[in-house]
């Protein structure tokens, strides 16, 4: 007699050797989605391996044979403005059906605070309902980023035009798109892309930025590693263990625990940490190394949420972190935001103890985001005391992903803008 467990395994490995995908699209595709009138209309997704797909939108239909990479594209003939249609998506073994599509004006809106603050946030109440009817569609795109260019977006789905998603939605682009729809008669579909104080770099190609000398080097570097933000932590993992030991974690505060809660550390000095550490401290000018940083924390009054944040913003390079001698989290790379948190349980009201190991692979270190972007568990002062020193010009330093969402030329383009090329 079979083991159920073997008839598993088998059953496993048949469904992962036959590549049993079923058809899938980008997320940009779901109900209530405008397709741009009087142009190709440029559909594309992933299949099993040379399967045959049937696309059906309103009068057309047309097939299509999935490469042996799994992807696919169709471009359909133009269509005039109109709807609502249904789009069918039929693989081998498995359909997509997208339903109430309209054919019109898209538009992506994009940029900075002022493109991205919604209805809400300006206290904006639509008076004029019999508008809220008009065929404007609204997609929000969840911003992310990458190196190299992406195929799908992070997240984000199309919605109908009602009081609540206006609500949500990018006020630049709201009373662009009704301004639009009073003008000519046609679906609009916005697409809002935008970021609060991401400069243009980051949001323009890979391509586009090498023809300027600032970012030229940057982004061929970029080009020639061709990682993706995946790619390279799959990587730094792989060898981060053996690199650690040799390189990164010999330093006195481990080898003393200087994260400890209960440490005596009344020969620390003190200082505000917002700033390179060279420009705060003389004695740390020509330190590359390790720096050990603490200060005590009250949990704020009344508060029951079952995790705290504790927002770094950006350290340069490395760090790690420990809560009342608990680490929880550690990351690499200068331009990198350190966004981390701490169950709420292993608090105390009071005199919470957080310790930073920051390690500097040269040149300027420390606590590099402006006071200005702070939070309060940045705010004052901390106590400080110098770890295990390095030569930079020998430091064996890993490749990692290292970028700014506001700043890193590239990553905005990459992650939002790419995935929507084919439109």
């Amino acid at each position: 007699m079979v083991k159920p467990s073997v008839i598993l395994v088998f059953l496993w490995v048949l469904l992962s050797t036959t590549g049993t995908c079923g058809v899938s699209m980008p997320k940009i595709f779901s109900n209530h989605m405008v397709l741009q009138r009087d142009q190709p209309i440029t559909l594309w997704g992933w299949g099993d391996p040379l399967e045959l797909i049937s696309i059906h939108l309103g009068p057309l239909m047309e097939q299509v044979k999935v490469g042996k990479n799994g992807k696919w594209t169709l471009d359909l003939a133009p269509m005039s403005a109109g709807g609502p249609y249904v789009l069918i998506v039929k693989g081998r073994e498995s359909e997509l059906i997208f339903e109430n599509i309209l054919i019109g004006d898209l538009w992506i809106c994009s940029g900075q605070s002022n493109m991205e603050w919604t209805n809400d946030q300006f206290h904006y109440q639509e008076t004029d309902t019999t508008f809220l009817k008009t065929n404007i569609r609204l997609f929000k795109v969840s911003i992310d980023m990458d190196y190299l260019p992406q195929e799908d977006l992070k997240g984000g789905t199309w919605q109908l035009l009602d009081a609540e998603t206006m609500g949500n939605f990018s006020a630049v682009s709201y009373y662009f798109g009704k301004n639009l729809s009073s003008e000519i008669d046609v679906p609009i579909g916005l697409i809002n892309v935008s970021l609060g104080s991401s400069s243009i770099e980051a949001w323009m190609s890979n391509d586009a930025l090498v023809k300027f000398p600032q970012f030229k080097e940057e982004v061929n570097t970029i080009v020639s590693n061709n990682k993706s933000f995946e790619e390279l932590r799959i990587d730094f993992e792989k060898g981060k263990e053996k690199w650690s030991k040799k390189h990164y974690l010999k330093d006195i505060g481990l080898d003393l625990k200087w994260f400890a809660k209960k440490l005596d550390d009344s020969d620390w000095l003190e200082m505000k940490v917002s700033g390179f550490w060279e420009e705060l401290d003389t004695t740390l000018v020509d330190h590359d190394g390790a720096v050990w940083f603490r200060k005590t924390f009250d949990l704020p009054e009344g508060y029951d949420r079952p995790r705290f944040s504790i927002q770094l913003n950006q350290i340069d390079d490395y760090d790690v972190v420990w809560v009342n001698g608990k680490k929880i989290g550690e990351t690499y790379g200068r331009h990198n935001f350190r966004n981390y948190s701490v169950e709420t349980n292993l608090l105390q009201p009071k005199d919470n103890v957080i310790a930073v190991r920051v390690f500097d692979i040269g040149g300027n270190g420390g606590f590099s985001t402006s006071a200005f972007w702070g939070n309060p568990i940045i705010w004052g002062d901390w106590k400080y005391k110098k770890g295990t020193a390095i030569d930079a010009d020998n430091f064996k330093a890993p490749l990692t992903v290292n970028a700014s969402p506001f700043s890193s030329p590239g990553v905005l383009y990459n992650g939002n803008i790419a995935p929507l090329r084919n439109l």
